[in-house]
């Protein structure tokens, strides 16, 4: 490892966060942090790259990323965005579905919400 390159090692939360649905929430995250990188990169003129060095199921994936100087970079228009970021972190209040809403979520879903195909987070 040297001064440009990072390894970002990512965690999901599918077995223990209701809400982390075979952890693709998890990946999302890791997307936006790998995104975030490349943004506040470009700010001082260097490119990234990125590859997921880690194998098989991506529980724990392993990401490396690659900071290369690029002169000719053009700062990402978002990187004064960074610092103001914010994410939704108050609870969400919970409301019981119509029978409207139940019946066309159930449409929507199709056989994803067949019992058969249901997993219980324990």
């Amino acid at each position: 490892m040297d001064d440009h390159h990072i390894r970002v090692h990512g965690f999901d939360t599918r077995d223990h966060v209701l809400y982390d649905y075979d952890g693709h929430p998890s990946h999302i995250a890791h997307g936006a942090l790998l995104e975030t990188l490349r943004i506040a990169a470009s700010g001082v003129g260097l490119k990234t790259t990125w590859t997921v060095a880690s194998q098989g199921e991506h529980r724990n994936p392993i990401y490396d990323v690659m900071l290369v100087s690029d002169p000719a970079l053009v700062r990402d228009p978002l990187y004064d965005c960074i610092e103001t970021r914010t994410v939704q972190r108050r609870p969400m209040k919970t409301t019981a579905l119509t029978t409207m809403q139940r019946q066309a979520l159930m449409e929507a879903a199709g056989d994803e919400l067949q019992p058969s195909n249901l997993r219980v987070a324990r």
